[in-house]
């Protein structure tokens, strides 16, 4: 049984590529340059919404804590 190899998919990735007329090559390297830069913002756009949501929850915490130790 042959095993799955990295360097397998990148021959073949290099046979694919070459027989591809250019213009459809560069488009394809442009919209996986695209995809890859559309994921490493959205990571960082989500990190940033979930900071802000644990901020604001535990604000409201504290306040509930502090409402609760006033009526005390």
């Amino acid at each position: 049984m042959d095993g799955f190899s990295f360097f397998r998919v990148i021959e073949y990735s290099k046979e694919i590529f070459s027989s591809l007329p250019l213009p459809l090559t560069i488009f394809l390297i442009i919209g996986n340059v695209l995809f890859v830069f559309r994921l490493i913002i959205d990571y960082f756009l989500e990190r940033d919404a979930s900071k802000r949501y644990w901020e604001r929850y535990y604000a409201e915490q504290n306040e509930s804590e502090e409402k609760i130790s006033l009526k005390k």
